[in-house]
């Protein structure tokens, strides 16, 4: 006569391994599938470019747009300036603040416009700089008379809205001539820009 607890045992073990399958015990440990890090992605100040004023290259200084910063600072890590065709030298871009008449420390770039694509801005990136809320700006492009061409200040650019600031006119100045020629030579009014000249920063997101 067969032991009845002998004769279920067998049943009992493969339960209990069938449990064990279910459940997951002995297999990989559970682990998320972590987030995937947003990208990065450079956010520039002007959006578009709806008129071009008259191009020229008549003048050696520095020639761009006036913007004055919102309630909030501002961090920026790119600076550039639109190629026209044909144009295939160098050009140093900057910030000036325009409470102190110097420069913004680390905000400043140089672009080729020899390897620029033409019809677009040429941006160069930098360590980011901060700008201080409802500071007043001075974004600069240095030109050379007899070099490339740049567009008059009645060239107008859009300000993308995610930027809590506003493009108060275009600007040119020469420290360096004799007479220095200060900076607060404004003309136009509002989105108005030599160059034009352009400014981004960083942000994260689709």
């Amino acid at each position: 006569m067969h032991d009845l607890h002998l004769l279920l045992t067998p049943f009992l073990a493969l339960g209990v391994m069938s449990v064990v399958r279910f459940v997951g015990c002995g297999g990989p440990p559970f682990t998320s599938t972590p987030d995937t890090p947003e990208p990065a992605v450079a956010k520039p100040l002007v959006s578009d470019v709806p008129a071009f004023g008259t191009t020229r290259n008549d003048f050696s200084g520095w020639a761009g747009m006036v913007i004055q910063l919102g309630a909030s600072d501002i961090t920026v890590d790119g600076l550039g300036r639109y190629c026209i065709s044909g144009n295939n030298q160098t050009h140093q871009v900057k910030i000036v603040d325009a409470l102190t008449g110097l420069d913004v420390p680390g905000a400043i770039v140089v672009v080729d416009m020899a390897v620029a694509t033409p019809n677009d801005f040429a941006v160069e990136s930098f360590n980011p700089v901060n700008l201080s809320a409802n500071g007043i700006y001075f974004v600069v492009s240095q030109e050379k008379a007899g070099g490339d061409e740049f567009c008059d200040w009645p060239t107008t650019v859009d300000v993308d809205p995610g930027w809590p600031l506003t493009v108060t006119s275009a600007v040119y100045g020469d420290p360096d001539a004799t007479p220095p020629i200060k900076y607060d030579t404004q003309y136009g009014g509002p989105n108005h820009s030599y160059g034009p000249v352009q400014v981004t920063k960083t942000t994260y997101g689709p």
